[in-house]
């Protein structure tokens, strides 16, 4: 540029526990930050940033040396410090979006299965509940509105939160498929599949946060195949239409927490798209999943009907 300009890098990712910044000029290093930010932020704690200028007519080299126990996609914003504040705004505007419409959600469903005394809309209050906490602590909001939180909140915290929110949705399943209703091997694959995630929620304040991410991962996809075992085994013995809408919507949570998983333990590379789909995973559940318990219960309703009028008549 023929003129100076103040220039701004931002990381918006949380799980960093080492972070160092080098300005390098002509082959030196002219700046240098280590593990932290020099520059006011909205959330400074949250999301590193790193502010330097840029003389006219010349131009300047960042290096980051990061270290997270996690496998992730580092998403960098670069541009002026005032765009990058509203930038970071926006982004922020969105987070609570999502997590407030799942508390406003968990709230609704509460209600719901309090009127409609069915346990279903309970499992799936508890979901979309946990999937707030589980958002929050990942996304490093806890530490705004806890500053002095404890230093496992974050790391086991996160691991037992995970694992209780996917252990209530599995909740959910067995619900909707009325488990007393199935065949004794179905009754203690979907029994196995619970027990599973308890254990990891168990486990995850006895070890090391990266060991347990593997383990969480692997027994989460274990836990998953074999809920979706007994689904498929559910939907050859169904034509109805409101519950074939079930499997395709449970076949594509299955896939979609299976890929996460991969993804999380390196397995498989990290993109945009694994981004976008932890972001908007929860609420597409939520509204799939909640139309179809509508279907269920009105359903039910209709049979409890039909059958009042038979002892009538």
């Amino acid at each position: 540029s023929p003129r100076a300009e103040p220039f701004a890098v931002l990381l918006r990712y949380a799980r960093i526990s080492r972070l160092d910044w080098f300005v390098v000029a002509n082959g030196r290093v002219e700046k240098s930050l280590a593990s932290g930010t020099d520059a006011p932020s909205s959330e400074p704690a949250r999301h590193p940033m790193i502010e330097f200028n840029i003389p006219p007519g010349e131009s300047r080299t960042l290096f980051v040396r990061t270290a997270s126990d996690t496998s992730q996609m580092l998403s960098f914003f670069a541009g002026s410090p005032g765009a990058m504040q509203r930038a970071e705004a926006r982004q922020s505007a969105l987070d609570f979006f999502l997590i407030g419409s799942c508390v406003a959600a968990a709230a609704f469903l509460a209600l719901q299965s309090l009127t409609q005394r069915q346990s279903m809309f309970f499992h799936l209050a508890m979901f979309a509940g946990f999937f707030s906490a589980y958002y929050a602590i990942y996304h490093g909001y806890v530490g705004e509105f806890w500053p002095s939180r404890p230093f496992w909140i974050e790391r086991s915290g996160f691991m037992f939160i995970a694992a209780i929110t996917v252990f209530s949705f599995l909740r959910f399943n067995s619900t909707y498929l009325d488990i007393r209703s199935l065949a004794r091997h179905e009754r203690l694959i979907l029994r196995t599949a619970e027990s599973l995630m308890l254990f990891v929620a168990a486990l995850a304040f006895f070890i090391d946060f990266a060991n347990g991410v593997r383990i969480m991962s692997a027994l989460l996809v274990a836990s998953i195949l074999l809920t979706s075992l007994v689904v498929v085994l559910r939907a050859r013995h169904t034509r109805r239409r409101d519950e074939i809408w079930f499997f395709l919507a449970w076949t594509v949570f299955g896939a979609s927490i299976c890929l996460i998983a991969l993804k999380m333990t390196a397995i498989l590379p990290v993109s945009v798209f694994f981004e976008v789909l932890q972001r908007f995973l929860a609420p597409g559940i939520l509204v799939g999943f909640f139309l179809v318990a509508s279907a269920r219960q009105r359903s039910l309703q209709r049979l409890e009907i039909q059958l009042a009028e038979t002892e009538a008549l």
